[in-house]
Parts: structure tokens; C-alpha cells; sequence
């Protein structure tokens, strides 16, 4: 393994700046040299770039982005380690640091900005944050997350697998996701119990269906996902059609009442969710 910076070395910045890994921000700092460059392959980077890092660390990656990129803006959630950045970024004056949750920031001084957006999420605020950026009113043509192997697997799995549901279906009808490549355990620090995955996501432009009614009948249809369709979505709650209505909906969107919802393809779904909005 090539490091970036040795556990040596880490453990000497952390220990100038009085500051101990925090397990509850779930921080797992990237250490492989080799991994770190194809998260950079990954971005597909341009000089006239402007990317948004979440949960920038240290700035090992940061410091990366920022020789290659017009402009980096950094959230850092740790208030502990912006002497820490400040000390790597200290070069390199087209990088912003930015302490806050990035679920809390503001973000319109990014409006105006064309983004790609880099980060390596902990797993307790994964899914939240892709969802954040998906829905924001930011432009943004790609999104690099280093993300848990498993976490990655759900995003990108395919109807009948065991990973396929409610976060595979909502994420992949707004953006092309694809599996980028695994990351082992032993790249970071300290080393978590599991792999991890890179991930690509590119926002689609101009959805063709309302999103929140997808995720609202996705969210019904997996809560009993071992039933058949019909049952799922006519038990008791959200979107509460009869058993007759959803019939009727389900037969227009050409989907077999008898089907199971881990067995009806995203297409499907987004066909379902246009058919239900004419009737909310």
C-alpha cells in the first residue's frame, strides 16, 4: 500500500493540534496514495472546475482537488480539525473552508456555480447528504462519494437483488449512478470494520416525474416488500387507494398485480409515479 500520509504522521498533526479521532462523526481519514488518485480519476477534473467537498478531514484529498480545480469549498462539520486544514491548505488559496453541517448550510452562494462535488461520507449521514445535493437547486454534473461497500451496493442494485429498494429506486430514477471501485478497509484511519466503495452519480436534468410521489410510493410498496404489489399499496396509509383503484393503476402501467416490489424495474416505478400524481 503507497500512503499519503503514514499513521506516524497523522497521529503527529492530531497530536500539535490537541485533537483525537471522534467515533460518533464517524471519521475514517483516507491514507492510500493509490485510492486517492482514482477518486481524482474518478472526478474527471478540469482546470476550470469548481468543486464542493464534504467532510474534507485534514485535507489530504483537498489539497489534491485544489491544485487541479479553479476553486475548492470544503464543509467541515469538526470544528477541531479547521487548524488542521488551514495548516494543509495554507498553499493554496483557491480552497474556502467552510465550518458547518452541510445538512444546516445555506448553500445558495453556490448557485450561481456549475459544481462537482467530491466526499467521503460516514455512514450515518450518507444517504441524507446525496439526497441533500440531489434535490438542491445547485447544478452539478458529477458527484464522487466514497461511501461503506454495502451502502454502495443498495445504490446501485437492480431489481430482484437483495440490495433493490427504496433508496436503489428513488437515487437511480434522478441520476445515473455507477459503481466506481472497492476501497479497502486498510486505506484508512483509523481502520473501520468494513470496505468501502467509490460511487459516480450524475444528476439527470429535468425530471420527467415528481420525485416525492416516487419515493412515496416506493417507500409504501418495500415496507411489505414479501407481498404482492397490490396488497403493499392498498394496506392501510399514504396514497390510501382501494384495493380496485390500484388495480386500475397498476394495469395501465402495465404491471402484473401479482408482482412483488422488489421485482418491478425503476422505469416501471417512475411510470407508476406518473399515473398516481394525476390522481393526488
Amino acid at each position: 500500500m503507497s500512503s499519503l500520509l503514514s499513521m506516524k504522521n497523522i497521529n503527529e498533526l492530531f497530536n500539535k493540534h490537541n485533537v483525537t479521532f471522534k467515533k460518533s462523526l464517524g471519521q475514517n481519514f483516507l491514507i492510500d496514495k493509490n485510492a486517492l488518485d482514482r477518486i481524482l480519476i474518478a472526478a474527471d477534473l478540469k482546470k476550470d472546475d469548481i468543486c464542493l467537498e464534504v467532510g474534507p478531514g485534514i485535507g489530504t484529498l483537498t489539497k489534491e482537488l485544489a491544485k487541479k480545480v479553479k476553486e475548492v469549498h470544503a464543509v467541515e462539520i469538526d470544528s477541531r480539525l479547521i487548524p488542521i486544514l488551514e495548516e494543509t491548505l495554507s498553499d493554496h488559496n483557491n480552497a474556502n473552508i467552510v465550518n458547518e453541517d452541510i445538512l444546516n448550510l445555506d448553500l445558495s452562494f453556490l448557485c450561481d456555480k456549475e459544481l462537482k462535488v467530491i466526499a467521503n461520507l460516514p455512514y450515518y449521514i450518507t444517504t441524507p447528504i446525496i439526497y441533500l445535493l440531489i434535490n438542491s437547486s445547485l447544478t452539478i454534473s458529477r458527484m464522487v462519494f466514497l461511501v461503506q461497500k454495502e451502502v454502495a451496493q443498495r445504490f446501485i442494485a437492480k431489481k430482484g437483488s437483495k440490495h433493490y429498494g427504496t433508496t436503489s429506486i428513488t437515487l437511480q430514477a434522478s441520476a445515473k449512478v455507477e459503481y466506481g471501485f472497492t476501497v479497502k478497509s486498510a486505506c484508512f484511519m483509523p481502520r473501520p470494520n468494513v470496505d468501502s466503495a467509490v460511487i459516480i452519480v450524475k444528476p439527470i436534468k429535468n425530471l420527467d416525474h415528481n420525485p416525492i410521489i416516487l419515493e412515496r410510493i416506493v417507500k409504501k410498496a418495500f415496507l411489505q416488500r414479501r407481498k404482492k404489489i397490490t396488497n403493499a399499496l392498498s394496506a392501510p396509509g399514504d396514497l390510501a387507494f382501494s384495493k380496485d383503484k390500484w388495480v386500475g393503476i397498476l394495469d395501465n402501467c402495465d404491471i402484473s398485480e401479482n408482482m412483488r416490489p422488489d421485482n418491478i424495474s425503476i422505469e416501471k416505478y417512475i411510470r407508476l409515479a406518473k399515473e398516481v400524481e394525476m390522481f393526488s
